[in-house]
């Protein structure tokens, strides 16, 4: 088996996904088994898996944050199909030099190049910006988060099976409710009274932040390889 380079640098292993998601090799190979991992050993291993622990560090059984994590990724529409990191949004700041050329650019390089400009970018900080997930009961998931309205939510569906762990499944709102309910006129309140009463009236909610799961997770890694790539 060929050595891996020195510098790894947006290449991970199990072992690299283990110290960014705050978990073990073992709960790496669980997630990668079950088909939860885009299984590449990009950013986007890093990022998925990033997500899940946070899942898991707020009480979600390890299948069942896997499992909801990857039915969530239907309803964003990002360039890399991960939950956002919002660290593109100090891009124009970072300017082209900032990056390797040759390179596609990716989260790992954002984190890179803001490492060495702390002027722009504090470790563990959350932004307003930041991805967030609610789920209420075990049942009810929201989102909220972006640079428009970053403290609206949105109701995505309903969470079934739970407690089966590997079995659960993911009702979106476009197969809860008719269109006229999800897709509401430009001057109505998105996030209706139906979705103000699950959230309001709920005994036991989860929250994460994903894109600060995903910070975290490269604050991590790039201390645990310390000058080797940072």
């Amino acid at each position: 088996m060929p050595r891996r380079p020195k510098d790894p640098a947006d290449e991970f292993s199990h072992s690299d996904l283990a110290i960014a998601s705050g978990g073990t090799k073992r709960s790496v190979q669980m997630m990668a088994d079950n088909g939860l991992l885009p299984g590449d050993g990009s950013i986007r291993d890093l990022k998925r898996i990033c997500v899940i622990g946070a899942f898991v560090s707020a009480g979600a059984p390890i299948l069942v944050a896997g499992r909801v994590v990857e039915k969530l990724l239907w309803g964003l529409n990002q360039s890399d199909g991960e939950f956002p990191s919002r660290l593109v949004d100090f891009d124009a700041k970072l300017g082209d030099e900032a990056f390797p050329t040759g390179n596609p650019v990716s989260d790992y390089w954002r984190h890179r190049a803001l490492l060495a400009r702390p002027n722009l970018y504090r470790a563990g900080e959350a932004f307003k910006s930041d991805y967030r997930i609610e789920v209420a009961d075990r049942e009810h998931v929201f989102t909220a988060g972006g640079i428009i309205q970053p403290e609206q939510r949105s109701y995505e569906g309903q969470i079934v099976g739970w407690e089966r762990g590997s079995e659960v499944s993911f009702k979106s709102i476009f197969e809860l409710r008719s269109p006229d309910q999800w897709n509401p006129q430009p001057d109505a309140d998105a996030f209706g009274e139906i979705d103000r009463a699950l959230l309001a009236n709920a005994v036991g909610v989860i929250a994460v932040n994903a894109s600060l799961a995903i910070r975290k997770g490269l604050d991590r890694l790039a201390s645990h390889r310390g000058g080797r790539s940072v």
